[in-house]
């Protein structure tokens, strides 16, 4: 770098010492690159503590790759893993799904309600009981409807 006589740098100076090669301008650094914010599973359980079981958060899921609508229903501490209802805005459906909470980052709370636009969860269902073996036999008694 010159300087003129006042000592300020000349900005039509074209020195080799201020020469960087284009491939040098664009070296990868980790150091850059956002770090993704995982969710902690006390964080998890902190939002349920706070009767927010069922609301509604966004977050980054690893299994989708990218930010996902889901609700909170739980998590076992002792496995790690979450479980939530989460929104496929393609299909316009809810899914049942588990995520490990090292595979979540960035949760972001929505809500008790789901943004505009997107329609609130079916109540999940409990299995039916199977039917009596017996109903072959018997297919009129009312055990055997269904």
């Amino acid at each position: 770098m010159y300087y003129d006589q006042n000592g300020y740098d000349d900005p039509y100076d074209q020195s080799y010492e201020d020469y960087v090669p284009y491939a040098d301008e664009y070296v990868y650094d980790e150091r850059e690159q956002p770090q993704p914010f995982l969710v902690p599973p006390n964080a998890i359980q902190q939002e349920l503590n706070r009767g927010r079981r069922g609301h509604f958060y966004q977050t980054r899921l690893a299994s989708y790759n990218q930010m996902m609508l889901i609700q909170l229903l739980g998590i076992n501490q002792s496995t790690g893993m979450v479980n939530m209802n989460v929104y496929l805005p393609q299909q316009r459906r809810w899914v049942r799904h588990q995520e490990h909470f090292t595979d979540m980052s960035g949760l972001t709370y929505l809500g008790p309600n789901p943004p505009r636009g997107v329609p609130y969860p079916r109540p999940q269902q409990p299995p039916r009981p199977p039917r009596p073996w017996w109903c072959s036999q018997f297919p009129w008694h009312p055990a055997c409807w269904r």
